[in-house]
């Protein structure tokens, strides 16, 4: 059997009026997931605003959220810049207990894309300095990551591929052909979810908000139950107009969260654009038809 399977929400890092993270706020998201049956939970994803913490602000977090390695598996972003301290972060979160880490490829160097020899060596020294199992996103510069590439580094301990973007569909039949033992996993804000599992993914990485209608579909789906049709269609909407503001997505997912009353702040750190206002006013107009 495959190693990693369900929905598997991003928990998102929540931030006090003082900009200071408010533990309690993340503790409720990971209750939340818990009650609502979730594969796993992934905290410090880019829906986790890991690129807008300090180093000893994830260490922070690695230790928090591992409180709940015994009632649900965990998978934390690991991802930095530097490979020496991505291995850090990673040797901590396997300290901690955390049940696996999740790893995308250097995503800032100032000259240049850098050679996929380069990249391979940066997800193996990682991979090969930790015993726990590691998922790795399936995102390069500007687009996937080439064949050739996942193959390398799927050699080293890898047991899960994230797929990232549109086409996720497609691309993780491709990926389910040439990793049949590895996990395969789609994302997109479970924008297309039933395309993913038609196409073979083992499950999804998801935002939180609405994790009970998406783990309910995957498990329908799973059992054959066609009701998940009706289920995804109640949300469709929602997801795409997340799909369409994208760089809004974590402001998005937090009001969602605020209305249904698992957070007390929707603050996200700077630097992050506003969202206008008319973006706004359609969010509400869509969650009243939801009834949230």
């Amino acid at each position: 059997m495959k190693p990693i399977r369900g929905v598997i929400p991003a928990i998102p890092t929540i931030f006090k009026d003082n900009m200071e993270i408010d533990f309690d706020g993340i503790e409720n998201c990971i209750e939340f997931a818990i009650k609502l049956g979730a594969g796993a939970i992934a905290p410090m994803l880019l829906g986790g605003e890991f690129y807008k913490l300090t180093f000893n602000e994830k260490i922070e977090i690695i230790n928090n959220v591992s409180k709940f390695r015994k009632r649900i598996k965990i998978f934390a972003g690991v991802s930095e810049p530097a490979t020496f301290a991505a291995k850090k972060l990673a040797e901590k979160a396997m300290d901690s207990g955390v049940s696996g880490i999740i790893l995308m490829p250097p995503y800032y160097y100032p000259y240049g894309k850098l050679e996929n020899s380069i990249i391979a060596k940066h997800f193996i020294d990682i991979s090969n300095s930790i015993d726990i199992p590691v998922i790795i996103q399936d995102f390069g510069y500007r687009s996937n990551m080439p064949l050739k590439l996942l193959k390398t580094i799927a050699a080293n301990n890898i047991a899960g591929i994230k797929t990232e973007g549109k086409g996720s569909a497609r691309r993780i039949h491709l990926l389910h052909d040439h990793f049949p033992d590895i996990s395969i996993l789609g994302g997109y804000l479970g924008f297309d979810i039933v395309n993913e599992l038609n196409n073979g993914s083992d499950g999804s990485i998801t935002g939180l908000a609405f994790l009970d209608i998406l783990s309910g579909i995957y498990e329908k789906y799973r059992s054959m139950d066609k009701t998940y049709i009706d289920d995804f269609s109640k949300i469709q909407e929602l997801l795409g107009f997340e799909a369409e503001n994208l760089k809004f997505f974590v402001q998005i997912e937090k009001k969602i969260l605020y209305r249904r009353k698992i957070i007390k702040y929707t603050n996200v750190r700077s630097p992050e654009p506003e969202m206008p206002g008319p973006i706004d006013s359609k969010l509400n107009m869509i969650l009243n038809k939801l009834w949230i």
